[in-house]
């Protein structure tokens, strides 16, 4: 996410980022097991806030300033969940905000996984990289770098197949049985 303030007064926009940290078919409640720490780091022009609620660590890189205030907001509602007669509400946590100075150029970028993001790399020139390794690796047919180019738009862990993007994770048993 990018933010410029294009005309008026200074101004400050505070970003109060909400997680949850759960399976594809599941939702979340409140629950004391959640982990609210933070690992902060701050590096030159940009800090790296690393959360670890459970068993996965979810980061945050950006250009304006983290205050941890933890807190929990209830009953978001999913419509398309409830048409398709689903579970539809879901609580979210809220370990903090980061307020950025619109003067300068504002950047927020979310990383999730199972390692922490390495402090010294910019997801931006990551996610570039990667996207830039695929498209060389699809060759310079059109229809090969049009397959690079919406493949790249999904991302997973090493190599696999997603069964059904997004509302399925990585696994092959249904895809192949199809």
């Amino acid at each position: 996410l990018r933010w410029t303030q294009l005309a008026g007064p200074a101004a400050t926009l505070v970003v109060r980022p909400l997680l949850a940290s759960r399976g594809f078919h599941e939702l979340q409640r409140e629950h004391a097991s959640w982990r609210f720490d933070a690992d902060v780091v701050a590096g030159g022009a940009t800090t790296l806030v690393t959360w670890r609620p459970h068993d996965v660590a979810i980061a945050a890189r950006a250009t304006g300033r983290y205050t941890h205030a933890p807190e929990w907001f209830h009953n978001f509602v999913y419509p398309d969940e409830r048409e398709r007669g689903l579970d539809f509400e879901e609580d979210l946590a809220a370990p903090g905000t980061f307020a950025f100075d619109l003067a300068r150029p504002a950047q927020l970028a979310f990383t999730a996984g199972i390692e922490p993001a390495a402090p010294d790399v910019s997801p931006w020139e990551r996610e570039r990289a990667r996207r830039a390794a695929f498209s060389d690796d699809a060759g310079t047919s059109p229809a090969g770098a049009e397959l690079a180019r919406a493949a790249s738009q999904y991302i997973a862990l090493g190599r696999t197949v997603i069964a059904g993007y997004p509302w399925f994770g990585a696994g092959g048993r249904d895809t192949f049985i199809s």
